[in-house]
């Protein structure tokens, strides 16, 4: 790679100019990973503008560094192997194929309790802004009593505990870090900042007093024994857990096709109880089809028929608990049809899971779809999705509408009404076969209600109706109007518009009655009010 090319080329100018105090042996480690060997040249800190508080600095390929990243330079001195801890303390240069970063040397270290509570981290930590009695020489630097000063860290999920008192650690709280040991002196944690620089955390810490209860000497770990927590061998823990639960399952005939069926496949054995503490899911299933696992959930593809070839497969517990994950192998068996199943046993062995009545309360308005009211499983029952299942029919009483396969009510049913059942066909479909189940639906009535004070006048004033004369009528509403008129010898001709509040009745000139009454009538929601019509004239 041309970068490569060009930090070789730099790395070696640099290198025969300034930095042959180095032997080319030295290693660099990312991270205190032995492992982790990083390509780079650390070199003395240059310029006017560095603070007095830089050691070194860095040269690495672009990307391989980040801000709080630890430095380990191995090398040999006199024939004897040394290491100095680093910390990147900041990137301060960029150049054609590589990058600078400051760095802070780290003479001492820190301990402090990983996520369990039980194992111990080891940071590496740099001194800085001593405000006491710091001694800084080539070789050492001494802490005294008395000492007030910050301490730079890597900043990450474990030490983020020095800044919140609630840090969640693998879904374990840590309590806030106040107190730790430097070279077995104890030091109380004044205040920490996280915010100076992505990746670093520095400290304000000051001379403390040792608490003999708690503190672990041996171990350099401050208030040890206060938060303590026993290890837990997970993998034993999830080796116990795995011995509670069966590797042999079987499918009985009864279960249906897209059936849940976690329950037998996951199943612990009799008497057994689960540990809440180790998660346990079915994370797999054999490659045959005969099993459907989606998000955990395990669902049985299809009943076997009796002439199956196949009804074996597999399903794969995963059990994990504190970082470790184990699985188990379960061999499952589906039982097989007793005889052969052709489409119309599965048609009719889906109708009698629906209901055959259906009720529609009065608090359905007119238009509302009422499809799931009619194709209703009953309770416990689940779809077999083989079937094409529908409304296929409803009476032609008008009291349902049925538009393709959605099913609406085409009015509400008023307190006076004498009709308020219907029946609804649902049809069920594989294949070349169809069966049609009835359903008896009943409507619910609207609450009975008084009939409105409404009156018929004639718009002219008159009650008599002359031969040869037409009369208009109103009565006081706004509402739907059916008008009607008793008309025994065909005399009157009633007109009006449908569902007006307005008519008219003509007496023709040809009539013999005189002086004949005659009942004019308006509906109005179920509810009739009449007038009399007197017919006048001579003969």
């Amino acid at each position: 790679m041309i970068a490569n090319k060009i930090l070789e080329t730099k790395l070696i100018n640099q290198y025969d100019k300034i930095y042959s105090i180095f032997a080319q042996d030295n290693v660099l480690k990312l991270n205190l990973n032995n492992d982790n060997i990083i390509q780079g040249l650390i070199q003395d800190a240059k310029g006017n503008n560095v603070n007095s508080t830089y050691k070194k600095e860095i040269l690495t390929p672009y990307g391989t560094l980040s801000n709080g990243d630890y430095i380990t330079h191995t090398y040999i001195s006199n024939g004897v192997e040394k290491s100095i801890n680093y910390i990147c303390e900041s990137e301060v240069d960029k150049e054609i194929g590589c990058e600078k970063f400051f760095l802070l040397q780290c003479p001492l270290s820190i301990n402090i309790f990983d996520w369990n509570y039980s194992d111990i981290k080891t940071y590496p930590i740099s001194l800085k802004n001593n405000t006491a009695s710091l001694a800084i020489k080539e070789s050492a630097i001494m802490i005294t009593n008395n000492s007030s000063f910050e301490i730079i860290i890597k900043y990450d999920e474990n030490t983020r505990s020095f800044v919140q008192g609630d840090n969640i650690i693998n879904g374990v709280k840590h309590s806030l870090i106040s107190r730790v040991l430097i070279d077995k002196m104890p030091f109380n944690r004044v205040g920490a900042n996280h915010l100076i620089n992505k990746g670093i955390l520095v400290i304000n810490i000051e001379n403390g007093m040792p608490d003999q209860n708690y503190d672990n000497l041996d171990l350099q770990v401050a208030d040890y024994w206060k938060h303590y927590i026993e290890p837990i061998d997970y993998n034993k823990l999830i080796d116990d857990e795995m011995l509670k639960y069966e590797v042999n399952a079987n499918v009985p005939k009864t279960r249906l096709s897209n059936e849940i069926i976690i329950d037998i496949v996951k199943k612990l054995k009799y008497g057994q109880t689960a540990n809440e503490s180790v998660n346990v899911v079915v994370s797999e299933v054999g490659t045959n089809n005969l099993l459907t696992l989606n998000d955990g959930v395990v669902r049985l593809t299809s009943q076997l028929p009796f002439e199956s070839e196949i009804n074996t497969t597999t399903a794969t517990l995963t059990f994990s608990a504190g970082g470790v994950s184990k699985t188990l192998l379960v061999n499952v068996t589906i039982e097989k049809q007793d005889i052969v199943i052709t489409d119309e046993d599965i048609v009719i062995a889906e109708m009698p899971k629906y209901e055959i009545t259906a009720f529609i309360g009065k608090d359905v308005i007119a238009g509302e779809n009422i499809s799931s009211l009619i194709l209703k499983l009953k309770d416990g029952q689940i779809a077999n999705p083989e079937v094409d299942t529908y409304i296929s029919y409803v009476d032609t009483d008008n009291l349902l509408t049925l538009t393709g396969r959605v099913a609406t009510l085409t009015d509400i049913i008023p307190a006076t009404a004498t009709d308020n059942e219907t029946v609804a066909n649902i049809s069920f479909v594989k294949g070349e076969v169809l069966r049609t189940l009835s359903v008896f639906v009943t409507i619910e009535k609207q609450d009975e209600q008084s009939a409105p004070d409404l009156t018929i006048t004639e718009d002219n004033g008159y009650e008599d109706l002359p031969i040869g004369e037409t009369n208009t009528y109103t009565i006081n509403t706004t509402d739907y109007v059916t008008w009607s008129i008793t008309n025994v010898n065909g005399a009157l001709t009633l007109d009006t518009t449908a569902g007006s509040n307005k008519c008219s009745v003509t007496c023709a000139n040809a009539t013999k009655h005189i002086n004949k009454q005659e009942t004019l009538t308006a509906t109005v929601n179920g509810f009739n009010y009449t007038f009399i019509v007197l017919i006048v004239g001579l003969i």
